[in-house]
């Protein structure tokens, strides 16, 4: 082997790779992920840096290992991939190795200086990332990250990149440069960074159920390549404290590091395995002359010529004659691909197996449905099929060029438009193809499953409004890429860079619905109302999506080239009238997004989780965290709500009144109440007598005429108009309460009542968090407030009038029912003193048991029983052990599964579908018994007081009871 002819070799591949666009958008994309991890992007969490201590630093060595480990499995493994894997088939395209006969080049010394090229130059990648988190943290600081940020140490960043760098690197480099030079199919290359990523994102360093055995945990930290699941199971998932994630090293057990050198030694054996291969003279010798197939770059081993597109004819064809032909062409070439048949296997793998063993609450199983199954996998599925229309969009464009056949069906009378519009419908002829194979392994799984009945309705809900404009939207801009820069690679760079940047944007939480375009984690399906609360936000940013979309289809048609370009043509395009006429005839596809974008920006800026609350919310701590913190308030002992729901229009109108009582030793002179930020109008009264209170951004001020004293009492009412959730969502997920079509749950917040007091956590976020109080050593010994509620308990009278098709129930007992002309007017009223109370709506079935209920939707009876008999049981044992239960009746109240809790209300428990209700039961773990169990305890712990106790009595903190 001759060191000069691969230096040569290596020197000329660096060179080239250094210069294409794969390699710049790599770099741009890493140095950006620098500079966000020195804005606290990506840090390690503790307990200690809750409570005022100190800060955990983004540049220890813990740190540096785990954002090193995510970029590595996350980002940078598909542009070194798909570097190394295309660097032979490249040259084939380019009839390379033809000339390669030629010369004294052996084979050894083509493939090692290849290899080494590519390597090394995305090596430089690797190293400017982490000089970019150096630079960033040490040389050009950002101030508001100074407690996050320790002494440089260059240990910390060289022993990571050894180790957790360097081995997953050559590993992924040396297997896809392998594959593509022994199969010379461009498609294997491209799968294989898109399992990678897959295999590492949803299963080796996500899926780590408690029940799973040490020994079967061990063997997957060592089969990851990364070495992320081995540093959070070792070091992470259990907190050690700040300091000694700040100031020890990351010490590597034997076992880790023998499996560093195993990915090693596999990637350089992989390219040691190509060398041989070739030096059997049979790969550089090419075929024989006497063959006349031809290659390209998917791998296919024989060309199928486009009819549609080689067809010379006299006088161009009608339009949909050329678009049938052209369409059918393009469909059957794709559908005969290889990379069809293992990208589909590669979906029901990560799709239907990763989603059958998916835990849910307390690492449980979950109970599968269509609903559930369709909304958690279109995520994956989003992914999953922008990947591969990544590959194919560019192959499909690049298919002539490549094969030669370019001069015959460039010139061909089908017009530029029709043909793209045919490539585009034959990708998602092929999108079908996969949803269809996903749709039968889902439908397989449940009834497999044989508990919940098969439905194919909410999958065509689920995909087709979720999935079909992503991907309709995401060819035409891969198109309009492509014809802007003519480049495969530029196309692989920045289609890659958009994925990868919109999923960091989502990890941050920093996506919107005017940003998240393929609408990843907005919809959350639910049995008993889907859409209701993101409706309006998913049909704007489909709308928006799909006329991007049709935005880039009409650029991809003017910059697609079906002849050279002319530069005398270049310029005279570019004089101001040409331009301005060009710019004028695209401006209609340009109004389009821009208004339906617009439309839903001020949609999310007017809601009620947008700018304009977001203001109104710091106004509000701004004018009274000084004044009212720690302010002792006098007691609410009496509440009489007269609440009236719309829950087709989201609508609500109370009225209702405060008895407040002063049970401290001073007098009151003021007495506050927080509104609900987004309320359409608020009036007062005090005694019966209307007034107008102060209003401090929020917080209205009641003055009584004369201050009360130690013992003396006075009804403070209001009358209350608003919408709730107001607007849409920022983008979408759910809403832990809510008044909606198909279902109520309000927990006796500001949603529609005033709240007695400053509410200190409204207005805070990030840029005004505090520490958290830190407490005397003996605090326990003192009277510790509840977490939720009231410290004095109170008594209750709701009044809820609604359309009959809802039940309506809240604290206390039913003491009346009225229906008339479509409406129902129940009225609740505790029999016992309470410290809060909710009030929750639903289209319900009734289940009876000893004094004890459970409202469920008809659909979920999967678990109704064993959640009676814990409810009967719990009823039984608790007023044994604890002490008598208090009230008449106890229920539960299934609420819609946009938001995943239960909540122990005095004698009314609201209880999410999405726990216990859809949870696949079993020995091992009883969650639907015990789940069920553990909010009937919160009746005796938490919320109110033993029988016979007054006013300030033996309280139990809800704190405590979520302990025990």
């Amino acid at each position: 082997m001759s060191v000069h002819r691969l230096f040569q070799v290596l020197a000329l591949e660096f060179r080239f790779n250094v210069r294409r666009p794969l390699f710049w958008i790599a770099l741009l994309l890493l140095l950006f992920f620098a500079w966000s991890v020195s804005l606290g992007g990506l840090t390690i969490s503790t307990g200690e840096s809750t409570v005022g201590g100190q800060r955990a630093w983004s540049t220890s060595e813990f740190a540096l290992a785990q954002v090193l480990s995510v970029i590595v499995g996350g980002v940078y493994v598909f542009f070194l991939a798909v570097g190394a894997g295309m660097s032979v088939i490249k040259d084939e395209e380019w009839k390379v190795t033809e000339m390669l006969r030629a010369t004294p080049l052996r084979p050894g010394e083509y493939v090692w200086g290849k290899f080494l090229g590519v390597f090394l130059s995305f090596l430089l990648v690797l190293a400017a990332f982490l000089a970019g988190i150096a630079f960033f943290n040490h040389v050009m600081p950002n101030a508001e990250m100074a407690e996050y940020r320790g002494p440089f140490a260059l240990v910390n960043y060289l022993r990571p990149a050894l180790i957790l760098g360097l081995p997953p690197a050559l590993f992924i480099a040396g297997s896809s440069f392998a594959l593509g030079a022994v199969t010379r199919r461009g498609i294997l290359v491209f799968l294989f960074p898109v399992a990678f990523i897959l295999g590492c994102g949803y299963f080796l360093w996500s899926w780590s159920p408690s029940w799973l055995s040490p020994e079967v945990n061990r063997f997957l930290m060592l089969v990851d390549p990364t070495g992320f699941r081995w540093l959070m199971e070792t070091y992470l998932d259990v907190d050690r404290g700040v300091q000694f994630y700040n100031l020890e090293p990351v010490v590597y057990d034997g076992g880790f590091l023998a499996s560093r050198l195993v990915f090693v030694v596999l990637g350089a054996g992989a390219i040691a395995l190509v060398s041989s291969r070739v030096g059997g003279r049979q790969r550089m010798e090419g075929k024989k002359r006497g063959e006349t197939e031809a290659t390209w770059a998917g791998g296919e081993d024989r060309v199928r010529q486009p009819v549609g597109s080689v067809d010379t004819v006299a006088a161009p064809p009608r339009i949909w004659i050329g678009f049938g032909r052209v369409l059918r062409s393009e469909f059957r070439e794709l559908i005969h691909s290889p990379g069809l048949y293992l990208f589909t296997p590669l979906v029901l793998i990560f799709v239907v197996g990763v989603g059958s063993v998916a835990v849910g609450t307390f690492d449980t199983r979950v109970l599968l449905t269509p609903g559930t199954m369709a909304a958690t996998q279109a995520g994956m599925l989003s992914l999953l099929l922008c990947l591969l229309l990544l590959f194919y969009a560019v192959e499909t464009l690049e298919r002539d060029r490549v094969t030669g056949l370019a001069s015959i069906s460039y010139p061909t009378p089908v017009g530029t438009g029709t043909l793209l519009l045919a490539k585009v419908l034959a990708l998602m002829g092929i999108v079908a193809v996969i949803l269809m194979a996903a749709l039968l392994g889902d439908v397989i799984a449940l009834l497999v499953q044989g508990t919940v009945p098969v439905r194919i309705g909410p999958f065509v809900q689920v995909w087709g409004s979720l999935l079909i404009p992503t991907c309709l939207g995401w060819i035409c801009f891969l198109m309009a890429v492509m014809g802007l820069t003519r480049s495969r690679w530029a196309v692989y760079g920045v289609g890659f860079g958009v994925l990868a940047y919109t999923t960091y944007r989502g990890i941050v939480g920093e996506l919107s619905w005017v940003t998240n375009w393929w609408a990843e984690q907005t919809v959350l399906w639910t049995d008993m109302g889907f859409l209701e609360l993101n409706g309006r936000g998913l049909l704007l940013n489909r709308l928006f999506v799909l006329s991007l979309g049709l935005l880039f289809f009409v650029l991809a048609v003017r910059w697609f080239h079906r002849r050279d370009r002319d530069p005398v043509g270049l310029f005279s395009r570019l004089r101001p009238k040409p331009l301005l006429v060009q710019t004028l005839l695209i401006s209609p596809f340009l109004l389009l997004p821009l208004i339906v974008g617009v439309t839903l920006w001020v949609g999310i800026q007017r809601g009620f989780q947008g700018d304009v609350v977001e203001k109104a919310a710091k106004d509000y701590w701004r004018k009274n965290v000084a004044t009212w913190t720690d302010v002792e308030m006098p007691a609410l002992v009496a509440v009489e709500l007269d609440l009236e729901l719309d829950p087709e229009n989201r609508a609500f109108r109370t009225e209702g009144r405060y008895l407040i009582f002063n049970h401290l030793e001073e007098p009151v002179a003021r007495i506050p109440f927080t509104q609900g930020l987004t309320w359409d109008s608020l009036s007062w009264t005090l005694s019966g007598e209307a007034i107008e209170p102060e209003d401090r951004a929020g917080l209205w001020v009641v003055e009584p005429a004369e201050p009360l004293e130690p013992g003396d009492s006075v009804w403070v009412g209001f009358r209350v108009r608003g919408v709730f959730p107001k607007g849409i969502t920022a983008n979408g997920g759910g809403a832990g309460e809510f008044i909606l079509p198909s279902s109520v749950v309000l927990a006796g917040g500001v949603e529609v009542a005033p709240v007695l007091g400053y509410q200190e956590s409204i207005g805070v976020d990030e840029d005004n968090e505090s520490d958290a109080k830190e407490f005397s050593p003996d605090f326990y010994l003192e009277q510790v407030d509840p977490l939720f509620g009231f410290l004095v308990p109170m008594t209750t009278r709701i009044r809820i009038t609604g359309p009959d098709y809802l039940t309506y129930n809240s604290v206390g007992n039913l003491v009346s029912e009225e229906r008339e002309d479509g409406k129902v007017t129940v009225v609740w009223e505790s029999d016992h003193p309470v410290r809060f109370f909710n009030v929750v709506a639903g289209k319900w079935d009734v289940w009876q048991g000893e004094g004890t209920e459970i409202y469920y939707y008809p659909e979920h009876a999967y678990n109704i029983e064993e959640m009676g008999l814990a409810l009967d049981a719990s009823r039984r044992w608790y007023s044994e052990w604890f002490a008598p239960f208090p009230w008449t009746t106890l229920r539960v109240n299934e609420f819609m599964g946009i938001a995943s809790y239960a909540q122990g209300f005095p004698t009314n428990i609201s209880f999410s579908e999405s726990i216990g209700f859809l949870t696949k039961n079993d020995l091992r773990t009883l969650l639907v018994f015990w789940v069920t169990a553990h909010e009937a305890a919160h009746q005796w712990w938490g919320n109110t007081l033993t029988p016979g106790d007054g006013p300030g009595g033996n309280i139990i903190s809800e704190g405590m009871a979520n302990f025990s």
